[in-house]
Formats: structure tokens, C-alpha cells, sequence
């Protein structure tokens, strides 16, 4: 070996040792600079300096901040030092939910988990529950935080307690008494550390596999984000959620289980602890039974096809019992901190220890009281919406907490005890009620009634065959050139509405816009109706709602609709239609049947564009739901663009031509079992100037998009000197037997 070489070697690990020095000094700095807040020692496996342990938050392990990994939203930090395996928060109750709208976003669809322990749950539920589909909610810590792969480092225990339960006691079936761990520490977590889990595979928004993180030993340091443990502490703007801790209720007489405890005192008008609530439809609380059509009494062309639908209210979810409300209200109100949902009623006004009240100073909250219990109800789940448990005495550690539910619920259990029987009550009569809430809680824009059921335009009474444009109830200004009302004779809807029934259309629209049997979004699907084949669909996600169409899927079932339209006196709209927009001739050729349950913010848009004002799509009202508001939004064609609400009438038809802007209304009729439903025909004076226009317009499957058949269709079912008419019923049509 050379002596050029022999002494080379010292040098050659001294300057590695350099090379490696600096490149730890240069990812120190990095992660210095990516996480500012975070305690500025590199973390260990079990390396916690005595100064880092200083730097935990001295007042809480629990902060609800803005968040680092998912701006614009808030997230949890810890406020400890918490080592590997640790639990950060109590275990919570684990709620079974039968998704009655699996077709339809729910908030609650983002804290969704899988059913793993679905046979616990059930044990000493009403039996029914068995043959529904279930989802898990666990609220708590869980419920608060977001995914990501990068930033993981936490993980979701599957370990679940079942505490046990008396059947012979009233509150049996009330009460989830299966409690699920709560997140732990996938890692040795420094104070100051946003809480975050990997992000599991997803079914439809719900999580559909249990929370998996590699070896603690793979941990990224750059992965890591937090704040400052002593700001969190400091900070206007965290607020802390620990408050809480779970022993044995002391309300023996309830038999409830475990109750919520406080950890630090508080002083009268103190906030106690603060919860996310997230907003739930008052309807999703109902479960329906699915019957058959060899149980019910349908028609039977509907029989034949084994068409199913929802008929029969089961009872109440057991989530019930967990939420706020106002009966006069669609929204309910579900809280999610950390060990809330343990906190017990208290018959007594003197012995209740917190109220509840909307959080002040939040943004989020403040903006969405104003909007409409529908805008509000397709907000995704957030940590913004707040609100505040706060003490209305003083409060000592280690008092349990107790909020008084109000009278409607007190005067609802105490009936609950009275009829109890312990033999069966348990399992089909278990009991359910809302946590109520004072008056003025729920703002008026989220009561079920509509506050303007009239709407905006000039309810101008209408002859048959009369028409007249749409106009601004307050100027008497006509919205847009292109917009009519259409007096009709009761033989129109009353024969449209028979040909339904009859057909089955109408149960196969009540089936589709009742819960749990929707059409997934932008999905179609045929329908075998009495021999004939019809289209139904369901439109893409842009639409906000879940309006479905059934159209004709041939030209054999589409002449079938041209018949009922003549049984049903339908020429006599082609004419009055004819004569008052001086048409030449008329043909009815797209036609369908909508039905819509609930709508949350109506896709704005026009059927029809350069025809000339020549066609125009005629809708008729066949069902509406009773004591609602206006249904459809219709856009002003003047430079201020403002949106009114129409509302539908029987024997009214609307009609909306080239460049008429307007949307379904919000509306949501699910709770009530109700839906609306309408005949939609477009008439059309076809020419060469405007056929290629209205074969763009085609969003159905039948008549096939072909300018020369549209053509040759013209002025086929009116003219003006008279000579064409819709065809005859043949003898053999369903509504032949109903023709004057």
C-alpha cells in the first residue's frame, strides 16, 4: 500500500465527516424553516430534552387552531409531549347510522367509518336494524381531523367496550353503550403537533378501510407541522377542547352509562368547552322499510316489474337522541368534541350546570346563519362552525356536567317511562328525541316553512288557453321576453296524472326521489313500464339536487306519450300556444316526466337558444308538495341579472324560450315522504333557420339528434289553418277507458 494512499485515508473520513456534518446542519436549517413554530430540537424516539417538555402547553393537551397541513380550515394540535402508542383523547360513543341517502352528499358522510363492529352495535337495538345498511360515526377526536399521507401521525384504534346495559330499564335502546378507543400516537409526537391521520381508500365519501401507517422508524422529520405549544396557549385564536373526562354517570335514575366530568373548574359564564357541530337533515333521523311491490297495492303494469319504494316509517335513529334540533326546523345539529356527547340531561333547570350558545367572533358561523337550511345543508363538514358549552354557575373539578334537553324532551321521556314495558319496549319501542334547543337558537332561514311561500312574480289568474308573460310581483315588469304562464284546462293534468299512475310512472319518480333509492349521479338506467321502454336518468353533480327524468326510450313508447297528451286534451295548449305567439305550425317531440325531492342550489341554465323564439318547453305541474315555497328560480334578462322565485300552480303551465335562464328552487320534501313531479313537452315551429339549434338542445334519448326527422316533423301535430293534431289513443291505450 502506497504512502500516498495510507495517508489519504484519514483525510477521506474526515472530509466525509465534514460532507455528512453539513448536510445535517443544512436539513436542520430546512426544517427549521419549513416549521418555524415547532420546538427546535430534531425529534427522537424517546428523546425528550428537559427544556422541550417545558415548552408544552401548560393549560391544555387539546387546541383547535388554524390549520398548517389544510389552510383555510382548523386542526388539532396537541399541546404535549405524547409518546408512541399513547391515547390523546377518552374513547367515544360509536353510533350505527342506516344512510338513508346514499346517492346524496351528506356532511356527515365525512366522518363516515366502516362497519367492523357492526354485530356489537346492534346488540339490544330494535331488531329491524339488521336488514339496513349501516355506517359508523364515532365523534370526538376522530371526527376532527383531516388525511394525509405526508403528514400522518396518528392512527384510529379499533378496539371497542361494550359498558353493558339493563334491558329492564327505560333508557334501554336509548343510548349507544359500545364505546370506541380514540386516536393515538402513531409516533413520539411533539408538543405542538398537528393532528392528522393517513388517509384511508373512500366508498361514495365514506372510509372504507381502518387507518394504516408505516414503521415509526420510517418517519419523515420534514413531515412534521405544528405550532408553538406556548402560542396555542396564548393565542386568540385556539381554543382548547379538553375539558372533559369520562367517569360513571352519577344519574343512576337514567341509567346512561358513562357522563362527562370536568377536568379544570370554571367560573359562572366561563366557556366550559367548545365542539365543531355538524349540520344533519332532519329526514336522514327516519328509517323506512323498503316494501315490495308483492305487498303493496300498486298498479299492475308496476307489479309486473317488482318496482320497490319506501312506504313505511320503522322509527327513529338512535342518533336522535345525540343531536340538537327545533321541531319546527330541517336542521339538526350533531357535536363532535371530545367527550360532549357524554354530557347528560338534567330534569331539573337548578341542577343543569352549562347551556349551550353559537359561538361569537367565528366567521364561518356567522356567515352561515344566514343562508338557507339547504345552502347550509351541502356544506361539507367543518371544525369552523362552533358551538359553546358555557358555565351558568361554577363549575369544580371533577363535577359532572348537565344540560337541561327542555321541556318537549322532558315531557317525551317522562311518557316514555310511563308506557315502558320491559319485555318488549327495549327492542321496538326504544326511546328517541332531539336535544332541544331555546327559541331564536335556529335562525328563521332553517325553519321548515318557507318565508316566502308566494315567491316573486304576479299570481295573475288565467283562463284556459290564456297566456301571459311572467312578471315581477312588485313592478309588474315583465323577468324575460321569453317567459309565460299558460291558463289549462283540469283535463290536462288530470289525464297526465292518471297516464301516470296507471303506467307506474309515478311510483317509479316516488321511488327514485325517496331515501336510499336514488340514481347515482350522472348515471341512466331502462324501465319496462306496461310493455313499453322508457329512459330514466339522473343529471351530473352541476345540478345540486336529485332531479330525475323518465323519458321515452323508442318510438313506440314516445307515441304512447303523444296519445296520453291527446286523451288529455293537449291540443287545445298547442293551439292557444299557436295562436298567441303567431306560430305557423307546431310539433310536441321532447318529451319527459321530472321529479325532484331536494334541491340545495339550483344549476342556473336555458333549455333553448336561437330558435328564433319559436319553441318553447311547456311544464305542467302533475304533484306538488303540500305547504312549500316557491320551485323554480327565474333569471331577469335586464343588465341586473336578479334571481325570483316562481312558484308552480295546478292547471298553470310555465313555459321558457330561447335565452330563459332558471333553476330548481331549494327545496327538500323528504322528511315528509312528498316529491314533485311534472310533465315537460317542448313544442317547436321547425324550420331549416333554427333545426340545427334544437337538435343541439336534445338531453334525451329519444328522438335520436336527426336535423332531416325534425324537420320532417314539422307542423306535425298543429298548423295554423288548421289540419294537424296530436294522434288518437288506439283502443288499447292505458287512458282509451278515461276519454270523455
Amino acid at each position: 500500500m502506497s504512502p500516498q494512499k495510507q495517508n489519504g485515508e484519514p483525510l477521506s473520513i474526515v472530509w466525509l465527516a465534514l460532507v455528512f456534518g453539513s448536510l445535517v446542519y443544512t436539513a436542520v436549517k430546512l426544517h427549521r424553516t419549513i416549521l418555524p413554530n415547532i420546538s427546535e430540537h430534531l425529534p427522537g424516539s424517546s428523546l425528550y430534552a428537559d427544556e422541550f417538555v417545558a415548552r408544552s402547553s401548560p393549560s391544555c393537551t387539546l387546541w383547535l387552531a388554524e390549520s398548517i397541513v389544510f389552510p383555510g380550515e382548523r386542526g388539532v394540535f396537541v399541546g404535549t409531549a405524547t409518546p408512541m402508542g399513547q391515547a390523546l383523547a377518552p374513547p367515544e360513543v360509536l353510533l350505527a347510522i342506516v344512510d338513508a341517502n346514499v346517492n346524496e352528499f351528506s356532511p356527515w358522510h365525512d366522518i363516515a367509518r366502516s362497519e367492523h363492529t357492526i354485530a356489537t352495535v346492534l346488540k339490544d337495538q330494535p331488531k329491524y336494524l339488521s336488514t339496513h345498511r349501516l355506517d359508523l360515526v364515532i365523534p370526538g377526536l376522530s371526527s376532527l381531523l383531516g388525511c394525509s399521507d405526508e403528514f400522518a401521525n396518528v392512527i384510529l384504534s379499533r378496539n371497542t367496550t361494550d359498558i353493558g346495559l339493563s334491558i329492564t330499564s327505560p333508557s334501554a335502546g336509548s343510548f349507544s353503550h359500545v364505546y370506541q378507543d380514540s386516536v393515538r400516537a402513531a409516533y413520539d409526537l411533539w408538543a405542538g403537533e398537528e393532528l392528522v391521520f393517513p388517509c384511508p381508500a373512500h366508498t361514495h365519501g365514506h372510509f372504507k378501510e381502518e387507518f394504516l401507517l408505516p414503521s415509526a422508524a420510517t418517519r419523515n422529520v420534514f413531515s412534521l407541522q405544528g405550532r408553538d405549544p406556548l402560542w396555542l396557549d396564548e393565542s386568540q385564536h385556539s381554543i382548547c377542547i379538553d375539558n372533559l373526562i369520562d367517569e360513571p354517570t352519577t344519574a343512576v335514575s337514567q341509567n346512561v352509562g358513562r357522563g362527562a366530568f370536568a377536568e379544570r373548574g370554571v367560573g359562572a359564564g366561563d366557556v366550559l368547552t367548545t365542539s365543531p357541530v355538524i349540520l344533519v337533515d332532519r329526514s336522514q333521523m327516519q328509517i323506512m322499510e323498503h316494501i315490495s311491490a308483492d305487498q303493496s297495492d300498486l298498479p299492475s303494469a308496476v307489479l309486473q316489474q317488482g318496482v320497490e319504494f319506501l312506504d313505511k316509517l320503522l322509527g327513529y335513529q338512535l342518533w336522535t337522541n345525540y343531536c340538537f334540533g327545533r321541531p319546527e326546523s330541517t336542521i339538526m345539529l350533531f357535536p363532535t368534541s371530545p367527550l360532549v356527547n357524554a354530557i347528560h340531561h338534567s330534569p331539573s333547570k337548578e341542577e343543569a350546570n352549562v347551556m349551550v350558545r353559537w359561538k361569537s367572533g367565528s366567521p364561518t358561523t356567522t356567515e352561515l346563519l344566514k343562508q338557507t337550511a339547504h345552502e347550509a345543508l351541502a356544506i361539507p363538514a367543518s371544525n369552523d362552525v362552533l358551538i359553546e358549552y358555557v358555565a351558568i354557575r361554577d363549575i369544580q373539578p371533577g363535577d359532572e356536567i348537565f344540560l337541561n334537553y327542555g321541556d318537549e324532551w322532558e315531557a317525551a321521556w317522562q311518557q316514555h317511562v310511563e308506557s315502558w314495558d320491559p319485555l318488549v319496549s327495549h327492542v321496538i319501542k326504544p326511546f328517541r328525541h332531539e336535544i332541544g334547543l331555546p327559541k331564536g337558537f335556529i335562525p328563521y332561514t332553517w325553519y321548515t316553512a318557507d318565508p316566502d311561500s308566494k315567491g316573486d312574480f304576479l299570481p295573475q289568474a288565467l283562463a284556459p288557453g290564456e297566456l301571459a308573460p311572467i312578471r315581477w310581483n312588485d313592478t309588474q315588469e315583465v323577468v324575460t321576453p321569453n317567459a309565460y304562464r299558460l291558463g289549462l284546462d283540469k283535463s290536462v293534468r288530470m289525464g297526465l296524472l292518471k297516464y301516470c299512475d296507471e303506467m307506474g310512472i309515478t311510483d317509479v319518480l316516488r321511488r327514485v326521489t325517496g331515501g336510499g333509492n336514488s340514481l347515482a349521479i350522472d348515471s341512466n338506467t331502462i324501465v319496462h313500464l306496461n310493455g313499453y321502454k322508457w329512459f330514466l336518468q339522473r343529471p351530473n353533480s352541476k345540478w345540486n339536487s336529485n332531479l330525475s327524468w323518465l323519458s321515452p326510450y323508442d318510438q313506440n313508447s314516445h307515441d304512447d306519450y303523444l296519445q296520453a297528451l291527446s286523451a288529455s286534451k293537449f291540443d287545445a295548449v298547442l293551439d292557444a300556444i299557436g295562436r298567441s305567439l303567431n306560430m305557423d305550425g307546431l310539433v310536441a317531440f321532447h318529451l319527459t316526466f321530472i321529479a325532484v325531492s331536494r334541491s340545495t342550489r339550483g344549476y342556473l341554465h336555458y333549455d333553448l337558444r336561437n330558435t328564433g323564439r319559436k319553441m318553447y318547453n311547456v311544464i305542467i305541474p302533475l304533484n306538488l308538495a303540500d305547504d312549500t315555497g316557491p320551485e323554480l328560480d327565474l333569471q331577469d334578462a335586464s343588465d341586473d341579472a336578479a334571481i325570483g322565485r316562481y312558484r308552480y300552480e295546478y292547471d298553470v303551465a310555465s313555459l321558457t324560450g330561447d335565452d330563459a335562464y332558471h333553476a330548481t328552487s331549494a327545496c327538500d320534501y323528504r322528511s315528509t315522504k312528498e316529491f314533485r313531479m311534472a310533465a315537460t313537452v317542448y313544442v317547436a315551429d321547425v324550420n331549416e333557420m333554427n333545426a340545427e339549434s334544437i337538435v343541439d338542445g336534445y338531453t334525451q334519448y329519444f328522438p335520436p339528434t336527426d336535423m332531416e326527422l325534425l324537420l320532417s316533423w314539422a307542423g306535425r301535430h298543429w298548423k295554423k289553418g288548421g289540419g294537424a293534431s296530436l294522434p288518437k289513443p288506439h283502443p288499447n291505450h292505458i287512458l282509451s277507458r278515461y276519454r270523455e
